[in-house]
């Protein structure tokens, strides 16, 4: 039986040298740089390298978060019994004081334990409310995915409809049909913007600690939300200042303050006090700056440069809140509403290290916000 000669196809034809016959590599399977010299030329064998190194980034960056939620599991469990223990060295430390100071330090305790529990009961409360919004954002996200098919049978159909009536009535389609398709297609246009929503908010590198270029995430969310202005006839405007101001902290963030304002001015264009006259939304920025004192009395402090962010619209302003009672969630003075936007943006600015406060009628005669971020770098100077 004659046996043909097996190549492997990972090497050429041997090849004579003075040392004897050698196989020679395929050129299609090693790595060759570039002519200059800026990487390598991207062949078999390097997009096979770089499946690799992705999936063993993967696989760590899995271990790692295994390894994370293991250590929370067992955190959680250990808690109650190191905090046992605590008390107990500290009672037993209580009393090995003097007679004379031990009831002063007992009563400055049980204020310290008081304390911790009041703080301890508003980050539980503060958990389950974003464990909630997190359970709402998953879920939406979930329905925005699955929306685009029947969004995008209804734009087909539509065009179907249109291209065949056309056919059918010649002329008399503008004056029969034409205003109800573009209706039909208009909404589902809008539909397909509002499932675009969640997706876009939820986006994970939105979510990394950056230095977030504030104009760009505002102008973001104002496209997001134009289709939808432009139907309910709401004009929005943007006076920005002249300055890129960056800030410390996420996209996410950011687009998170922004959208909550404008879906809270929207709301008040749509109250029935808001029916007649302009119906618009201004975000405006400006620069300033602020002194922040030294600490412990020390000579010296620094002059820091903040970032005004302010929403105004012109709706009916803030009526039937007070201005202390808008932040708390739950309270909200529209029907259906969650008061839940605002104590976001509250949460949200104090994260960032900022502050947040509302004026009842502002420039605009309806509500304006006025949010203060601290400024890490500014470029166009």
């Amino acid at each position: 039986m004659n046996l043909a000669r097996v190549r492997s196809p990972e090497l050429r034809p041997s090849t004579n040298t003075s040392i004897g016959r050698i196989l020679v590599p395929d050129p299609a399977e090693q790595l060759a740089q570039k002519t200059d010299r800026t990487g390598f030329i991207e062949n078999e064998a390097f997009s096979e390298l770089k499946r690799f190194a992705t999936d063993a980034l993967n696989w760590m960056a899995n271990e790692r978060l295994g390894e994370r939620e293991k250590r929370r599991a067992e955190e959680r469990v250990d808690a109650p019994k190191i905090v046992s223990e605590a008390q107990e060295r500290l009672e037993q430390a209580i009393k090995q004081l003097p007679a004379e100071t031990r009831p002063s330090v007992q009563q400055a305790v049980r204020r310290l334990e008081s304390a911790r529990e009041r703080e301890a009961r508003t980050l539980r409360e503060d958990v389950q409310l974003y464990r909630t919004l997190g359970t709402v954002g998953t879920t939406a996200a979930l329905f925005a995915h699955e929306s685009a098919k029947p969004v995008t049978q209804i734009e087909k159909m539509t065009r179907t409809i249109e291209n065949r009536a056309k056919k059918e009535l010649g002329e008399r389609y503008a004056a029969l049909l034409a205003n109800p398709v573009e209706l039909v297609l208009r909404s589902a246009r809008a539909l397909r913007t509002f499932a675009e929503f969640p997706l876009r908010f939820l986006a994970r590198e939105k979510r990394r600690a950056v230095r977030v270029d504030v104009h760009a995430a505002v102008s973001d969310v104002v496209e997001l939300f134009e289709p939808f202005l432009s139907d309910a006839r709401i004009n929005a405007r943007l006076e920005l200042v002249d300055e890129t101001p960056l800030v410390r902290g996420s996209v996410a963030a950011i687009e998170a303050i922004v959208a909550n304002l404008m879906t809270n001015a929207v709301n008040a264009l749509g109250a029935e006090e808001a029916a007649a006259g302009a119906r618009d939304i201004v975000i405006r920025t400006e620069l300033t700056w602020r002194w922040t004192p030294p600490l412990f009395g020390l000579p010296g402090g620094a002059r820091e440069e903040r970032l005004l962010l302010r929403v105004l619209d012109t709706g009916p302003g803030i009526t039937r809140l007070s201005l202390d009672d808008i932040w708390l969630p739950g309270r909200t003075t529209r029907v259906g509403g969650t008061g839940l936007g605002l104590t976001i943006v509250r949460d949200t600015v104090a994260d960032l290290g900022g502050q947040v406060h509302a004026v009842a009628q502002g420039d605009l005669g309806g509500a304006e916000f006025i949010v203060e971020l601290p400024v890490v770098q500014q470029e166009g100077r």
